[in-house]
Protein backbone atom coordinates (compact mmCIF):
# COMPACT_ATOMS: atom_id res chain seq x y z
CA UNK A 1 0.00 0.00 0.00
CA UNK A 2 3.02 2.39 0.83
CA UNK A 3 3.98 2.27 -2.77
CA UNK A 4 0.86 2.73 -4.15
CA UNK A 5 -0.18 5.88 -1.83
CA UNK A 6 3.41 7.02 -3.11
CA UNK A 7 2.96 6.81 -6.65
CA UNK A 8 3.14 10.17 -8.35
CA UNK A 9 -0.32 9.81 -10.18
CA UNK A 10 -2.05 8.84 -6.70
CA UNK A 11 -0.84 11.88 -5.08
CA UNK A 12 -1.66 14.29 -7.64
CA UNK A 13 -4.80 13.04 -7.35
CA UNK A 14 -5.57 12.92 -3.72
CA UNK A 15 -4.09 16.73 -3.89
CA UNK A 16 -6.30 17.28 -6.95
CA UNK A 17 -9.43 15.94 -4.35
CA UNK A 18 -8.62 18.25 -1.59
CA UNK A 19 -8.69 21.06 -3.91
CA UNK A 20 -12.20 20.07 -4.82
CA UNK A 21 -13.01 19.54 -0.79
CA UNK A 22 -11.75 23.00 -0.19
CA UNK A 23 -13.39 24.40 -2.76
CA UNK A 24 -17.00 23.33 -2.68
CA UNK A 25 -17.64 22.52 0.75
CA UNK A 26 -14.90 24.69 3.11
CA UNK A 27 -17.18 24.13 6.13
CA UNK A 28 -16.74 20.62 6.17
CA UNK A 29 -13.15 21.10 4.88
CA UNK A 30 -12.34 22.81 7.59
CA UNK A 31 -14.09 20.43 10.25
CA UNK A 32 -11.56 17.52 8.24
CA UNK A 33 -8.76 19.10 8.32
CA UNK A 34 -8.72 20.48 12.39
CA UNK A 35 -9.85 16.65 13.25
CA UNK A 36 -6.85 15.29 11.71
CA UNK A 37 -4.72 18.06 12.91
CA UNK A 38 -5.79 16.94 16.33
CA UNK A 39 -4.62 13.92 16.33
CA UNK A 40 -1.84 13.93 14.14
CA UNK A 41 -0.52 16.48 16.58
CA UNK A 42 -1.18 14.43 19.78
CA UNK A 43 0.54 11.22 18.65
CA UNK A 44 3.28 11.67 16.83
CA UNK A 45 3.47 8.09 15.84
CA UNK A 46 0.72 8.31 13.56
CA UNK A 47 1.43 9.53 9.56
CA UNK A 48 -1.20 10.49 7.09
CA UNK A 49 -1.28 8.94 3.58
CA UNK A 50 -1.12 11.96 2.17
CA UNK A 51 0.49 15.16 3.25
CA UNK A 52 -1.87 17.83 0.45
CA UNK A 53 -5.38 15.56 2.17
CA UNK A 54 -7.27 16.35 4.65
CA UNK A 55 -8.85 12.84 4.66
CA UNK A 56 -7.37 10.34 7.24
CA UNK A 57 -8.15 7.16 5.40
CA UNK A 58 -8.28 5.71 2.14
CA UNK A 59 -9.70 2.69 0.75
CA UNK A 60 -9.58 0.57 -2.67
CA UNK A 61 -18.92 9.07 5.70
CA UNK A 62 -19.21 12.69 5.50
CA UNK A 63 -18.44 13.03 2.43
CA UNK A 64 -16.71 10.61 0.46
CA UNK A 65 -14.77 11.04 -2.84
CA UNK A 66 -14.52 8.57 -5.26
CA UNK A 67 -12.08 8.51 -8.62
CA UNK A 68 -12.59 5.43 -11.03
CA UNK A 69 -9.39 4.58 -13.47
CA UNK A 70 -9.30 1.42 -15.42
CA UNK A 71 -9.82 0.42 -19.10
CA UNK A 72 -13.62 0.46 -19.30
CA UNK A 73 -16.41 2.16 -21.43
CA UNK A 74 -18.29 4.54 -19.01
CA UNK A 75 -21.13 4.61 -21.76
CA UNK A 76 -21.87 0.82 -21.43
CA UNK A 77 -20.69 -0.42 -18.50
CA UNK A 78 -19.27 0.55 -14.80
CA UNK A 79 -21.63 3.24 -14.47
CA UNK A 80 -22.31 4.43 -10.49
CA UNK A 81 -25.84 3.64 -8.95
CA UNK A 82 -27.03 5.76 -6.23
CA UNK A 83 -30.10 4.15 -4.76
CA UNK A 84 -31.26 6.99 -2.62
CA UNK A 85 -31.50 9.16 -5.84
CA UNK A 86 -32.36 6.87 -8.62
CA UNK A 87 -29.52 7.92 -10.37
CA UNK A 88 -27.73 5.75 -12.80
CA UNK A 89 -24.58 7.82 -13.82
CA UNK A 90 -22.05 7.89 -16.96
CA UNK A 91 -18.81 7.90 -14.66
CA UNK A 92 -15.56 7.76 -16.54
CA UNK A 93 -11.88 6.93 -15.75
CA UNK A 94 -10.35 10.34 -14.35
CA UNK A 95 -13.34 11.96 -12.79
CA UNK A 96 -14.25 12.21 -9.42
CA UNK A 97 -17.62 12.91 -7.74
CA UNK A 98 -18.08 13.38 -3.59
CA UNK A 99 -21.43 11.48 -2.19
CA UNK A 100 -22.26 11.21 1.40
CA UNK A 101 -21.29 7.41 1.57
CA UNK A 102 -22.85 6.84 4.95
CA UNK A 103 -25.93 7.55 4.18
CA UNK A 104 -26.05 6.93 0.18
CA UNK A 105 -26.20 3.76 -1.56
CA UNK A 106 -23.52 3.10 -4.15
CA UNK A 107 -22.32 0.59 -6.27
CA UNK A 108 -21.14 -0.14 -9.92
CA UNK A 109 -22.62 -1.73 -12.65
CA UNK A 110 -20.35 -4.79 -13.89
CA UNK A 111 -17.78 -4.59 -15.92
CA UNK A 112 -18.10 -5.60 -19.85
CA UNK A 113 -16.14 -8.98 -20.95
CA UNK A 114 -12.03 -7.77 -21.05
CA UNK A 115 -12.88 -4.41 -19.03
CA UNK A 116 -10.67 -3.51 -15.94
CA UNK A 117 -11.96 -0.86 -13.40
CA UNK A 118 -10.49 0.52 -10.27
CA UNK A 119 -11.34 3.07 -7.84
CA UNK A 120 -9.73 5.23 -5.05
CA UNK A 121 -11.77 6.30 -2.32
CA UNK A 122 -10.77 8.44 0.65
CA UNK A 123 -12.77 8.91 3.69
CA UNK A 124 -12.72 10.22 7.29
CA UNK A 125 -14.63 8.05 9.97
CA UNK A 126 -17.04 9.03 12.33
CA UNK A 127 -15.30 7.20 15.16
CA UNK A 128 -12.41 9.61 14.73
CA UNK A 129 -14.54 12.80 14.83
CA UNK A 130 -16.03 11.19 18.21
CA UNK A 131 -12.75 10.26 19.78
CA UNK A 132 -11.47 14.00 18.99
CA UNK A 133 -14.57 15.22 20.67
CA UNK A 134 -14.25 13.13 24.06
CA UNK A 135 -11.45 14.23 24.22
CA UNK A 136 -8.62 11.62 22.81
CA UNK A 137 -10.17 8.52 24.72
CA UNK A 138 -13.18 6.35 24.09
CA UNK A 139 -16.72 7.46 24.66
CA UNK A 140 -16.71 4.59 27.59
CA UNK A 141 -13.61 6.40 29.22
CA UNK A 142 -15.23 9.73 28.17
CA UNK A 143 -18.10 8.74 30.42
CA UNK A 144 -16.69 7.50 32.80
CA UNK A 145 -14.23 10.36 33.81
CA UNK A 146 -16.78 13.45 32.78
CA UNK A 147 -19.02 15.72 35.05
CA UNK A 148 -22.41 15.46 35.46
CA UNK A 149 -22.87 18.89 33.49
CA UNK A 150 -20.58 18.06 30.71
CA UNK A 151 -22.18 14.51 29.88
CA UNK A 152 -25.41 16.76 29.58
CA UNK A 153 -23.81 18.66 27.23
CA UNK A 154 -22.59 15.89 25.40
CA UNK A 155 -26.12 14.20 25.09
CA UNK A 156 -27.63 17.66 23.89
CA UNK A 157 -24.81 17.53 21.10
CA UNK A 158 -25.28 13.88 20.36
CA UNK A 159 -29.18 13.96 19.95
CA UNK A 160 -28.71 17.14 17.66
CA UNK A 161 -25.55 15.91 15.81
CA UNK A 162 -27.69 14.64 12.43
CA UNK A 163 -29.24 17.96 12.08
CA UNK A 164 -26.17 19.83 12.95
CA UNK A 165 -24.47 17.99 10.49
CA UNK A 166 -26.53 19.38 7.86
CA UNK A 167 -24.70 22.53 7.84
CA UNK A 168 -21.70 21.22 6.35
CA UNK A 169 -23.30 20.34 3.23
CA UNK A 170 -23.58 23.11 0.71
CA UNK A 171 -26.54 24.88 -0.38
CA UNK A 172 -27.29 24.89 -4.63
CA UNK A 173 -29.78 27.76 -5.22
Amino acid sequence: MDDFIAHPLVQRLSGWINCLFRAHNPLMYHSYADTLDAVTKRDHTLRRNFVNSVFSLITAPGWCPVSPFGLFDPNRSAQLVLDEFKLVIDFPAGTSIFIPSAIVTHWNLPLAQGETRYSITQYSPGGLFRWVYHGFRTKLAFEHEASDEILEQAERDRSTRWMDSLKYFPKIM
